[in-house]
């Protein structure tokens, strides 16, 4: 039986069977096909949190370099988020390594990028809404109506 469940754990199907075995007492005692699907849909949400914590977990699993490598490719994909979190553990677990001052060095630079796009987004938008409201003040004074009046009671301030 150890063997069996040596065996299951190096599948990472471990948490499946403990999950089946879990769920066969209530799914006995289930009297209606809504009880079952109930059932069903919780063995499968617990099924999935655990498969998503497992794939957490293997983030920063490996080396210093393995784990930077790994957030480079996340950050190269457009996963910056994972890239982040790989990158700032780096630098809490692993600060006296050279690859933790390489991950310190790519969180700065990822935070100016987000700056800068923040920037841009914040300029994009601003230029949007004056672009609106002086459409809305021509209209609005084209209907006879005055320039303050427009811009206190009709149009949308910027």
């Amino acid at each position: 039986m150890t063997q069996f469940f040596s065996h299951v754990l190096t599948q990472g199907t471990l948490w499946l069977c403990l999950l089946i075995s879990a769920a066969w007492v209530p799914l006995a005692h289930a009297d209606n096909a809504s009880e079952w699907r109930r059932i069903a849909q919780e063995i499968q949400d617990k099924a999935l949190r655990i498969a998503q914590e497992s794939k957490d977990k293997a983030l920063y699993e490996g080396t210093p370099q393995d784990m930077y490598l790994r957030a480079g490719s996340f950050s190269r994909n457009g996963d910056t988020d994972k890239a982040t979190k790989i990158y700032q553990y780096l630098v809490d677990r692993h600060g006296s390594s050279p690859f933790a001052v390489k991950a310190s060095d790519q969180l700065d630079a990822m935070g100016r990028t987000r700056a800068i796009e923040a920037a841009q987004y914040n300029a994009a938008s601003r230029a949007a809404c004056l672009s609106t409201q002086a459409q809305c003040i021509a209209n609005c004074e084209s209907r006879g109506m005055s320039y303050g009046y427009c811009l206190a009671n009709r149009c949308e301030p910027c």
